[in-house]
């Protein structure tokens, strides 16, 4: 076994004077061990060297070449940019007159969409759905072609792979760190969303000319969830596809894989990035080889690999300082990251960014022995001009003590000043952040100058804050102006962390004071706020617990002071958000007595205080709402007269003030509602007069104030409506227009916030209310495409919120337009015969799926006609 060994460690043009002085004395035994080690060889690449290469590449480029200039979704394919054992990525371009996109297109390559294959694929694209950072490359929609392959499409990343932009923009020791920081909020946000990536690399981080990192490729990923993986030992298949140099040591071992694995790759990457050299040799793809150097070796320090290199003297990675900015800190931050048993490794990504961070900041870090000398070391480096201020005022010390007395004086008029100045400028920033915007908010136009006046002063309160941090009112009115910005954020993540800041320092008021009352309404309002983000998001679920404790609030200071008339209209507010949060989620029968509640409280305040318009317009709302529960409950008949009413009141209030946006979009709303139900009854007439009217009102808003997303939103529905009514009307032409009008606005505002989850509800039923109508009347494929595109979207939806009964319902019943769309396919005596088989695998696919969420949800939609339950019957009657 020695010998064999032996051979096996020679070089391969080595190898014949081994075994011929080996096997001198039998020349033929020589012969043959040749022949089996050669084929050992070939048999150990396999997998890295196919024998059929050739044809393979031959096959790929002919299947590239008929691909470009195919139409795919709504793109049409400009190029190749890359390829895969798996599939082909296109550069692509929408296909349309009116705006114009360039984006990657994800396709299956013919003859791989194998069972598990095309479950990997569908798994990345699951993955990609759950996932929207500004770090990591965004998934549009997907879908499948027409002959079948599935393909996603993505935002496309022009840049270079993170070395070589490090390497070409000669980036400094400290503007790669920040860089890599990106790229570890990315990965780590991924981890929250419970997903591994598991082949962090170079070319998988591409960096856009701005700087901005762009994570990319998630084809091995895994969701840490049951079922999505089985562990079993690797192949040397996957030890191509997970790109060795990177790879952890579980990795190449085949045991199980953890969060612990990227944080792995990710300290090899930063080894590269900080050194420009890899930590390990691998010279061979075999399996063994693999294995040994990974699991056994280990890498010298970061600061060592720059010392030993050749000199190169135009490199900034390789010189003295450079050597000494890598000694100490960053060779056992790296290092850490990089040990062979993930227990040792950070625990989790944040932990890395954050010694990343500290050692940025001159600050100890945790993967360096915590002592005095060090901390000591890190203080003074860190406050050097501090300590040399202390030292020369421990030298004057005692020359200062003669003019102590005349210096008390002089700061005691100085501190009367500052005090003077800190109450002006308070005032200032509260008369910004408050006074003024509602002075103007209700003006048309105004979105962007009232969000900038509104930041402005609440950086004052922040800078006042960090000064008083004792000053309970400051604080108070520091979370007020956070609630209020977070209302005016366009950008859902940041109004989250604006509105989560507020509860924070309402709680802690609340805590500090239990029973200051102004305190207890803030932080219900926080708690509202922070339920309107979560419903913004797609977890209505959230949402719904979010809107119960404010409303716990507000009922029990209402309770405790029932004549107070601004605590009942606090109360009317609270059961309207909590009902709008339950019927998002399905449950309209408790939406609806939320809606009966605020009713009965908003007619109270209007009898105390009959000449208070706003009184009006809250009745309008809660009516309204009210009639879309009703509607949505089958009782058709108290909905209309719900919505005459409300609509009646919007009217009027529009007439009396017609200039005032929210009246205008009170009215709007009451309009599109009334056309809803219509729709619901199976009145399209009617309901089209309501949309257009609706739109009449909402476009002139949306063009005079085209940043507010909010109208552009309420626009992109607006057409939506519209088409379906005229969908209903048999008006295909008119309906398609309309709906491809609502998906260009709704792409766009994507574009700007990829985390709007409401505008991702709408997109999906615009692209299924295309697609349904396409496969009834002129173009099934095309259909079937758009179609594809609402699933896509409806299941991210449901990985948002899985609690969502609302959500599941939507689901099945894309899945079953689907199934009817390939059985209208099936129908067709002009299909051929192989086509029609696989219209029929398809159709009974997509009704089995359909079926199962039906069935995981409770029965929250039976009285409207679109959303019926697929049944034996109708899966009888398609063949």
């Amino acid at each position: 076994m020695d010998g064999l060994d032996a051979a096996l460690e020679c070089q391969p043009t080595g190898r014949r004077a081994f075994l011929a002085e080996v096997c001198a004395r039998d020349p033929q035994l020589g012969l043959a061990v040749e022949k089996l080690l050669d084929r050992h060889d070939k048999a150990e690449l396999f997998m890295e060297d196919l024998p059929i290469t050739g044809i393979c590449d031959f096959r790929d480029a002919e299947e590239v070449n008929s691909m470009i200039g195919r139409r795919v979704g709504l793109y049409r394919i400009k190029s190749e940019i890359g390829r895969g054992g798996m599939g082909t990525v296109y550069l692509a371009e929408s296909d349309g007159d009116d705006y114009q996109r360039q984006v990657a297109i994800k396709l299956i390559k013919r003859g791989m969409d194998t069972d598990s294959v095309l479950r990997r694929f569908r798994n990345e694209r699951q993955i990609l759905a759950s996932l929207n950072h500004p770090n990591i490359a965004r998934l549009y929609h997907g879908g499948t072609t027409d002959d079948g392959l599935p393909f996603f499409v993505l935002e496309y990343v022009e840049g270079l792979p993170i070395n070589e932009y490090c390497a070409v923009r000669k980036l400094s020791m400290g503007e790669r760190l920040k860089l890599f920081s990106l790229v570890c909020a990315a990965v780590q946000y991924a981890h929250q969303h419970l997903v591994v990536h598991r082949d962090l690399k170079p070319s998988n981080i591409l960096v856009t000319p701005a700087g901005e990192p762009k994570l990319l490729d998630f084809g091995i990923a895994k969701l840490l969830q049951p079922g999505f993986d089985e562990h079993r030992e690797v192949t040397a298949t996957e030890l191509r596809v997970m790109t060795p140099e990177y790879a952890s040591p579980e990795q190449v071992r085949g045991l199980p894989v953890t969060t612990g694995t990227d944080i792995y790759s990710l300290g090899v990457l930063l080894y590269e990035l900080l050194t420009e050299r890899r930590p390990y040799k691998i010279t061979s793809r075999r399996a063994d080889e693999i294995v040994r150097v990974i699991c056994g070796e280990e890498p010298e320090k970061p600061s060592q690999v720059s010392a030993n290199s050749p000199s190169q003297p135009a490199d900034v990675m390789q010189s003295p300082l450079a050597r000494k900015m890598l000694r100490g800190d960053l060779d056992n931050i790296v290092l850490m990251a990089m040990r062979k048993e993930p227990t040792r490794r950070y625990a989790t990504v944040a932990e890395l960014f954050e010694d990343i961070r500290r050692h940025l900041e001159g600050r100890p870090v945790h993967a360096r022995k915590d002592t005095l000398s060090y901390r000591t070391t890190k203080f003074i480096n860190r406050n050097k001009l501090t300590v040399t201020a202390a030292a020369l005022i421990l030298v004057t010390l005692i020359a200062g003590i003669a003019a102590a007395s005349w210096k008390a004086h002089l700061a005691e008029i100085e501190r009367a000043r500052a005090e003077r100045r800190f109450r002006d400028l308070r005032r200032l920033a509260t008369s910004m952040t408050f006074e003024f915007d509602d002075s103007i908010k209700q003006v048309p136009g105004t979105i962007a100058a009232r969000q900038d006046i509104v930041k402005r002063g609440l950086d004052y309160l922040d800078i006042l804050a960090q000064e008083a941090e004792t000053d309970v009112g400051l604080q108070s009115e520091l979370a007020v102006a956070y609630d209020k910005i977070g209302t005016l954020t366009f950008d859902v993540d940041k109004a989250l962390l604006s509105h989560s800041r507020a509860l924070s320092i309402n709680q802690s008021l609340v805590d500090a004071e239990p029973a200051n009352t102004k305190y207890l309404e803030q932080l219900a309002e926080s708690y509202g706020y922070v339920g309107d983000i979560w419903k913004e998001k797609g977890n209505a679920s959230i949402g719904v617990e979010n809107y119960s404790k404010s409303l716990s609030i507000i009922q029990e200071l209402s309770n405790a002071a029932p004549a107070n008339q601004r605590l009942r209209g606090k109360l009317r507010e609270a059961h309207i958000n909590a009902g709008l949060s339950l019927a998002q989620t399905g449950q309209f029968a408790a939406a609806l007595d939320n809606y009966r509640q605020a009713l009965e409280f908003g007619k109270q305040l209007a009898a105390n205080d009959p000449q208070n318009q706003n009184h009006r317009s809250d009745q309008a709302i809660a009516l309204m709402l009210g009639a879309s529960a009703l509607a949505d409950s089958g009782d058709f008949s108290a909905a209309l007269k719900s919505h005459d009413q409300s609509l009646t009141i919007c009217e009027s209030l529009s007439a009396s003030d017609p200039a005032n946006k929210a009246k205008k979009l009170a009215l709007w709303a009451a309009q599109l509602r009334l056309g809803e139900t219509l729709m619901m009854m199976n009145r399209p007439v009617e309901a089209l007069a309501h949309h257009e009217r609706a739109m009449s009102l909402i476009l002139p808003l949306a063009e005079a104030d085209p940043a507010d997303l909010g109208q552009g939103h309420h626009l992109a529905l607006t057409y939506l409506r519209v088409g379906q009514a005229l969908a209903q009307l048999g008006s295909t032409d008119r309906a398609l227009k309309n709906f491809h009008e609502s998906i260009r606005i709704a792409e766009n505002l994507l574009a700007q916030d990829p985390n709007k989850a409401e505008i991702k509800i709408d997109l999906a039923k615009a692209f299924a209310s295309a697609g349904s109508l396409l496969v009834k009347t002129r173009e099934p494929r095309k259909g079937l495409e758009l179609l594809s595109t609402a699933v896509a979207l409806q299941e991210g939806l449901v990985l948002l919120d899985p609690q969502n009964d609302l959500r599941r319902r939507e689901l099945s019943i894309d899945y079953a337009e689907l199934a009817e769309g390939y059985t209208k396919v099936l129908r067709n005596s002009g299909v051929p015969s192989g086509e029609r088989a696989l219209a029929r695998q398809k159709a009974d696919c997509w009704y089995e799926l359909s079926r199962d969420e039906w069935q995981k949800a409770r029965p929250v939609l039976a009285h409207d006609p679109r959303r019926v339950a697929p049944s034996e019957s109708h899966r009888a009657a398609r063949y």
